[in-house]
């Protein structure tokens, strides 16, 4: 009677073991589906409340299907996590001073002390409860939020890794646990391979070449704040088609040697196709003009300005707008009954060059997304001259607020704002081909082996408008032989936040060259609805006259040739909610 009670037991224990594992394995696969719809959801812009909702549910289920990785002390994986979730919106991520030292040193000494009790049995679980954490931040905008804010450039990996990486359904697909069944483990293998393909088809044939950043360091925002980011980041990525659909649609249309050039060539095409109809604003139904449309893309970007690449140089100090809610001082609760609400911003630049710009400001209040509320701003105008300055902006209803919620958008309108960019070429002089090869080598010993490529992009500071341009023949190539014609390219890239709203005037001071490019004071204008947000070509020219002093040198001469920019730029703040009261 013992024994088959015994017995019995035992059978239910396995039962539910098999039932706790059959639980964990469909968690994984759930993460994978949800991550799935989750991506989907992102794709196509639903609410960002209900992604961020879609964000936490995804985060519990990565715990519970991570749980199957370990074999005891499961329930420890959660522990990292509640603390993450504790901090993160509980105390909405403060590093203030005491706390961070109590609440880390409160975590640290119950990791410890669980590891301790259990004998070390609980630091792979605990360990593991990090990964939620990093595919959260990855997931709702980590890297735009570092791109955006360590002004680190957006190279083909940023691109794949911002628009098309779904990170849910990724971390769901490597943590389906294998079971009895071989055909089961098979297409669990096979979905992971396709999984590792994917991830490849989408980072490593875009990324050729160019991958990598300058520099970077550590921010924690809110979520919030990463979601803006994210969203933003995808504003200025052109829209290009997905390039795991690209390496497939190539492979399928047999074009097996050459599948790199047949993704750029998709990819080249999605974007021009999204560019005539978002900014050209061309219906694609409209044949004859949208074709035009885009062979005229086409047929710009062979054009010098479009060869010519920049970067950022670090010792230049850029120019900085922005918008900065006190939180220590902001009014979010108003009440009518005490008269007009009025609400408080700070406007924070950066003027290193100390240039006198005119920065415009108006302002506005929006209800849930659509009522619109004009405002009447204190200061209008200000001039800005100092290196570095806060100025206080006043915003107030021009009209009748009533009881609710809202948000404040402030803009400022900058006015004649400056920016420069230099290029360092080297001039041989009209030489025969083993003298040319002679100099060459002459350079490299005094430069460096990669003299060429250091050199090969203008520089400019890392200003909401990048100028970039070139010279040569072609106008990225750094050595420059006085037998051949020099190519001269300029481009324009909006870098920052904000929207460039106008180019004003420009200038390529190159003495003793004369070229129809070098400058212009024509002012070009776009419409807030047609902003430019990709690297647009200038001008392009061929220079007529050349100094001899350049073009007959006896071995090489290395100039360092500036040019600068003079635009206009909106930037704007709707960060800031307030509740008006009765």
């Amino acid at each position: 009677m013992g024994l088959t009670k015994a017995v019995s037991v035992g059978a239910g224990v396995r039962e539910g073991l098999s039932q706790a594992a059959g639980a964990l394995k469909a968690s994984s696969f759930l993460l994978m589906i949800l991550g799935i719809s989750h991506y989907l959801l992102r794709i196509f812009n639903f609410n960002i409340v209900l992604i961020h909702i879609s964000s936490l549910i995804l985060f519990v289920i990565a715990g519970y299907a991570l749980a199957s990785k370990v074999e005891k002390d499961k329930a420890a994986i959660l522990l990292p996590m509640l603390f993450f979730v504790i901090w993160y919106y509980a105390f909405q991520a403060s590093i203030g001073i005491p706390f961070i030292f109590y609440f880390v040193g409160i975590c640290i000494f119950l990791l410890v002390l669980l590891g301790g009790l259990t004998k070390g049995k609980t630091v792979q679980p605990e360990l593991y409860g990090f990964i939620p954490v990093i595919f959260l931040f990855l997931d709702i905008g980590l890297i735009p939020f570092l791109v955006e804010n360590l002004h680190l450039q957006i190279t083909p990996l940023v691109e794949s890794l911002a628009l098309y990486m779904p990170w849910w359904a990724f971390l769901g697909l490597m943590t389906l646990p294998l079971g009895e069944n071989k055909g089961t483990n098979a297409l669990i293998s096979i979905a992971r391979i396709a999984g590792i393909l994917y991830i490849v088809s989408i980072l490593v044939i875009p990324t050729i070449p160019g991958v990598g950043y300058d520099d970077a360091q550590s921010l924690i925002p809110e979520a919030d704040e990463f979601e803006a980011a994210q969203a933003r980041l995808r504003e200025k990525i052109p829209k290009g088609e997905n390039p795991a659909w690209s390496n497939l649609a190539c492979i399928f249309s047999g074009r097996y040697a050459d599948v790199a050039e047949c993704v750029k060539e998709r990819q080249e095409l999605s974007e021009l196709k999204d560019f005539c109809e978002t900014v050209g604003q061309i219906d694609p139904k409209d044949t004859e003009n949208f074709n035009k449309c885009i062979e005229n893309e086409r047929t710009k970007k062979t054009q010098a300005a479009f060869q010519v690449v920049g970067a950022v140089d670090r010792e230049l100090k850029p120019s900085k707008f922005m918008f900065v809610i006190d939180k220590d001082f902001a009014v979010t609760d108003t009440f009518l009954s005490l008269g007009t609400p009025q609400y408080r911003i700070n406007f924070e630049y950066e003027n290193p060059l100390k240039q006198e710009l005119t920065a415009e400001f108006s302002c506005h209040f929006t209800q849930s997304g659509t009522t619109k509320v004009e405002g009447k701003v204190s200061p209008a105008t200000a001039v800005l001259i100092a290196e570095k300055r806060s100025e206080s902006v006043t915003c107030e209803p021009s009209g009748e607020l009533s009881p609710g919620q809202y948000n404040v958008v402030y803009t400022a309108q900058l006015k004649n704002v400056k920016t420069s960019a230099y290029a360092v070429r080297f001039f041989i002089g009209a030489t025969t081909y083993e003298e040319e090869v002679k100099v060459i080598n002459l350079i490299t010993e005094a430069e460096g082996a990669n003299f060429k490529t250091q050199y090969k992009e203008s520089q400019s500071p890392s200003d909401p408008v990048q100028l970039i341009f070139g010279y040569g023949n072609p106008p990225g190539e750094v050595v420059i032989s006085g037998s051949k014609p020099i190519e001269v390219g300029v481009s324009v890239k909006n870098s920052g936040e904000g929207k460039l709203t106008a180019i004003n005037s420009y200038a390529v001071t190159m003495d003793g060259f004369t070229g129809d490019c070098l400058q212009s004071t024509k002012r070009i204008s776009f419409p807030l609805n047609k902003t430019t947000v990709r690297q647009f070509g200038l001008a392009s020219c061929t220079l007529s006259t050349y100094p001899s002093e350049l073009k007959d040198t006896f071995q090489y001469e290395k100039r360092t040739y500036w040019a600068d920019l003079v635009y206009d730029y909106v930037i704007e703040n709707n960060k800031m909610s307030v509740t008006v009261h009765e």
